[in-house]
């Protein structure tokens, strides 16, 4: 088996699903493919273990007593403790629509039991984790962005930044009163201009 992600391959898989011949297989297999792999017979062990142990990435059943899937999601992506935990939705039923209301609910990917292997489930958990890492990775290139322009904004020098055809594309207030007018007023303008 050739894996893309190695430093992924740690990733803690929660598998939840009440038949314990699917959990079994699936965390088994996740287990031989270098994941460690935890259960749970219903969604609300689901929760419970997502909120203790907090995996990587959750391949969940829809159907199941006690609280199903759609519930156990519903709850996982209120809480900010575990909202940003990708689902994998893994079922029994083959429906387009059942796939399509999974997706809008905010699972990772759609699943049908008997029709994607177990080949099939890790490559998707391979994709939860690599978008969740991109995602995250853009989370903090947006929040460094936004610290970096509250530092330049509160510099008493004039700090202006060009694009490569040499367009303005930030002004701070101290450059733009050297220039004498708003910093919205600059953007996009050629600094030649002045």
């Amino acid at each position: 088996l050739c894996f893309r992600a190695l430093e992924m391959i740690d990733a803690l898989v929660l598998v939840v699903d009440d038949f314990s011949d699917t959990r079994d297989m699936y965390a088994e297999y996740l287990d031989y493919a270098g994941y460690r792999a935890q259960t749970a017979s219903d969604g609300r062990e689901a929760v419970r273990r997502a909120l203790r142990t907090h995996p990587n990435v959750i391949v969940m059943d829809l159907a199941m007593p006690v609280l199903d899937g759609w519930e156990a999601t519903r709850i996982l992506h209120a809480d900010p403790r575990t909202k940003d935990i990708p689902i994998v939705v893994l079922t029994g039923t083959d429906s387009d629509e059942l796939g399509r209301q999974a997706l809008e609910r905010g699972a990772q990917d759609y699943l049908v039991k008997g029709q994607h292997g177990s080949d099939a489930v890790r490559r998707s958990v391979v994709f939860a984790l690599e978008r969740s890492k991109r995602q995250a990775a853009e989370q903090r290139q947006s929040l460094l962005a936004e610290r970096l322009q509250l530092v330049l904004e509160a510099s008493a020098e004039g700090i202006c930044m060009l694009d490569a055809t040499g367009r303005l594309t930030f002004v701070n207030r101290a450059a733009a009163e050297l220039l004498g007018t708003a910093p919205e007023a600059l953007l996009g303008r050629q600094l030649h201009d002045f």
